[in-house]
């Protein structure tokens, strides 16, 4: 019976110390798979960023060319100064963007939309100074035929 009872607080050690290194192994284990888990997370939000940044430069693209619309029919100052600022603030979000892409292709892609926003904006300036000179020779013409 003395016999008995000596292996119980034995047994009942043994239980806790594998108890122990079960509870221990798990946390090991749960540690590294949040460590992977993070890992992916941060690749989801990375590439959500990126969809994001992408969506908002589309929006952007369609107020910059409602705003050149209404510059080439206005003719006004303002509505110019407000369409350069809108395409300059355009540039730099494709230049952010630049750095969120990988692949060459995406960033030449991205180079091309710049290029064609300045060839945009100076082609709106010459539409300007071509509309301004067209309004100068109208009264002058009409002078001119006016006079017998």
């Amino acid at each position: 019976m003395n016999n008995k009872n000596r292996y119980i607080p034995i047994k009942l050690f043994v239980s806790y110390s594998i108890l122990v290194a079960l509870f221990i192994g798990l946390g090991w284990f749960l540690y590294s798979e949040s460590g992977i888990f993070t890992n992916t997370e941060n690749k989801i939000a990375k590439e959500n960023s990126k969809i994001l940044k992408v969506s908002n430069l589309l929006s952007n693209v369609y107020k910059t060319e409602s705003l050149a619309r209404k510059t080439i029919q206005s003719n006004s100052d303002k509505d110019f100064r407000d369409y350069v600022f809108k395409t300059d603030s355009l540039k730099s979000d494709i230049d952010s963007l630049k750095l969120l892409v990988t692949t060459p292709y995406q960033i030449t892609l991205l180079d091309s939309v710049k290029l064609l926003l300045s060839k945009k904006t100076q082609n709106i300036k010459q539409l300007k100074a071509l509309k301004n000179k067209t309004n100068e020779e109208i009264p002058v013409k009409n002078t001119i035929e006016e006079s017998p």
